[in-house]
């Protein structure tokens, strides 16, 4: 199928918030400008990141987006009425436990007193070596195996097994009653990997990891919120030509 045609069906717009729509924690205007372009002409967007739910919730408010919230890296859902939809409940997830390994591994703690089940750490200069495997082992040692842990260029995040946001997506596809058919996703990180791996249609800024590029349909010729822009004027375009 050509790609015109592919955006043409495009009804909504899944996207990373951190690193494609921001850049170093500050928001793009020209990315609030094309969320806005988007939702004008009957796109919903969907925000999917690692950040807490109830920011991430208030933050999609003053956006003005009328799709979903995706937070704590797929472990929560919420609409934009702040009405949890789905939350990962693991049967045994020891986030004590969890936080004193990776604090003794020399990880700072982030908001995870806020945190329904994701726990986020940021590097140290004395764990900025510290891959995915050795934090998985420092973890098994201590009986605790069935998580997820990956790396999202801003902190490491540890959650239960089958918390990502793939399936967080899929979900918000059965709340919408969309197909993957009918999205397009769009990230930068190697964690965003697994939602690039379920949808048809996907797109990077040209800050991508080299990781993520591999599954990227689309690759922006900006980066970050710019890159996203474009990717969205792309989007608008196709719709006005048919």
């Amino acid at each position: 199928m050509p790609l015109e045609e592919e955006l043409r069906k495009v009804k909504m717009v899944v996207t990373d918030v951190d690193g494609t729509l921001t850049y170093n924690w500050i928001l793009s205007c020209k990315a609030v400008e094309a969320v806005r372009k988007l939702e004008s002409v009957g796109i919903k967007v969907t925000l999917v990141t690692s950040n807490t739910a109830a920011f991430l919730a208030t933050f999609a408010k003053y956006l003005g987006i009328s799709g979903y919230v995706i937070a704590e890296g797929g472990a929560v859902i919420l609409d934009t009425n702040f009405n949890i939809l789905y939350m990962v409940k693991p049967p045994e997830f020891d986030r004590d436990k969890i936080i004193k390994i990776m604090e003794k591994l020399g990880f700072r703690s982030i908001f995870n007193e806020v945190k329904f089940v994701d726990l986020g750490f940021f590097r140290t200069e004395k764990s900025k070596n510290i891959t995915i495997d050795e934090i998985r082992k420092e973890l098994e040692k201590a009986g605790i195996k069935d998580v997820e842990i990956y790396d999202s260029k801003y902190a490491v995040h540890v959650l239960p097994k089958g918390a990502n946001k793939a399936n967080a997506v899929l979900k918000v596809l059965e709340f919408a009653g969309l197909s993957v058919d009918d999205i397009i996703v769009i990230g930068d990180g190697d964690n965003d990997i697994p939602m690039f791996k379920i949808a048809k249609l996907t797109a990077a800024p040209a800050n991508a990891t080299e990781g993520l590029r591999k599954y990227a349909k689309i690759i922006a010729s900006k980066p970050n919120g710019e890159g996203f822009a474009e990717i969205a004027e792309m989007i608008i375009k196709a719709k006005e030509t048919k």
